[in-house]
């Protein structure tokens, strides 16, 4: 694909394969944080 140059494009895509996954810390009391759901993000950039 050929843009001009004063365009951009990106695409983003966040825990890709849907993983479920935990962070865990331990300090006094144990406690989880789940990661976020696969999810997609995209955005044009147009300079002029």
């Amino acid at each position: 694909m050929v843009m001009p140059e004063n365009v951009s494009l990106r695409f983003n895509v966040d825990n890709l394969f849907d993983k479920e996954v935990l962070s865990f810390a331990f300090v006094d009391s144990a406690f989880y944080r789940p990661l976020s759901p696969r999810n997609f993000q995209a955005s044009l950039t147009v300079a002029f």
